[in-house]
């Protein structure tokens, strides 16, 4: 068996993310499409995700998180 390349490691991935958005209620799709359309450059919808991702990784309650990984790959 062969280690499966980078397109279709990419592929899957897709296919992976369509199922599960596909199982989102259609009022959570509605607004997944809102968010993307108001994103229509790279450069605004990697500061959304930044700025999101910076916040919510300093918050308090995810401190359990840095536990349970330290407490796994101590």
């Amino acid at each position: 068996m062969t280690a499966p390349t980078s397109q279709t490691t990419t592929t899957e991935t897709a296919r992976s993310l369509w199922v599960v958005y596909r199982q989102l209620p259609d009022e959570v799709q509605t607004e997944f499409k809102r968010l993307m359309d108001e994103e229509e450059d790279d450069a605004g919808l990697m500061k959304l995700t930044e700025e999101a991702l910076r916040e919510d990784w300093e918050a308090p309650e995810n401190d359990i998180w840095d536990e349970l990984y330290a407490k796994q790959h101590g």
